[in-house]
């Protein structure tokens, strides 16, 4: 009678626990796929002098691949010189800071792009600074998807 009270107050306790998690899984909210490749378009003009490299879509044209896992990504600007760099996505903002120096301009930028999936999904807006180059002035661009989303049915 004890071994049998015990099992079935263990199977109580097990159920409870996972009605619990479900309901805490349903308000947890998957973030936008962005993966695929991206073709960038400098929005601030006036492009042609500006001396900083890819990533700046002063560098056009520009491709962005986009490999991603949750909320942190693989950023590869594709162009004359690859740039490979890792960001984070909170909520709808993508955040990206360099791995490795962009010569001839600088080693340190930062990209925020704004992805807004129920609008537009297949757009992204943003602003790319250059952070120690005096002659990079901040580009404004937006990208888009050129390939459709990797989405996987499962």
């Amino acid at each position: 009678m004890k071994t049998e009270f015990l099992y079935l107050a263990l199977i109580g306790i097990s159920i409870v626990a996972l009605a619990g998690v479900m309901r805490i899984g349903k308000s947890i909210l998957a973030p936008p796929h962005v993966s695929g490749v991206w073709r960038i378009t400098d929005e601030t003009g006036n492009h042609a002098a500006d001396p900083c490299g890819p990533p700046s879509p002063g560098a056009l044209p520009l491709e962005l691949e986009i490999a991603q896992s949750g909320t942190v990504m693989e950023l590869v600007f594709r162009g004359d010189h690859p740039v490979r760099t890792v960001a984070r996505l909170r909520g709808d903002t993508l955040f990206a800071s360099p791995l490795e120096p962009i010569p001839p301009c600088t080693d340190r930028w930062s990209l925020r792009a704004q992805f807004n999936e129920a609008d537009a999904p297949e757009r992204v807006t943003g602003l790319w600074t250059a952070t120690d180059c005096d002659e990079c002035a901040p580009r404004r661009f937006t990208a888009t998807r050129r390939d459709g989303p990797e989405r996987s049915e499962g």
